[in-house]
């Protein structure tokens, strides 16, 4: 498993390119949506990027191995012996995960 922390253009492109690549991924982000800043700057984007983006946004909502986990704050990050522990809050509740 890879955990991705943020769903912004950059956090997108991990996930994807780690899906393609086998991996099944954890995406964590605080926004109820994926995009980050795809969506404060979407006007001010050429219609190359748009299409792009769409096309990025599509390709995370449809892999099977992308869990995304929209809503929630990382509040620490641990290092247990070879692997690493996300733990963070969604709706009130403590989760975690380990990579």
């Amino acid at each position: 498993m890879i955990i991705v922390i943020g769903a912004g253009p950059a956090g997108l492109a991990a996930a994807e390119a780690a899906s393609r690549n086998g991996s099944d991924v954890a995406l964590i982000d605080s926004a109820s949506r994926l995009g980050g800043q795809y969506w404060r700057h979407r006007s001010q984007v050429s219609g190359y990027r748009s299409n792009r983006a769409d096309l990025l946004f599509a390709k995370v909502r449809g892999a099977a191995s992308i869990t995304y986990i929209s809503e929630a704050t990382v509040w620490s990050i641990e290092r247990e012996g070879e692997l690493i522990r996300v733990n963070y809050l969604q709706g009130g509740s403590e989760s975690s995960l380990t990579a």
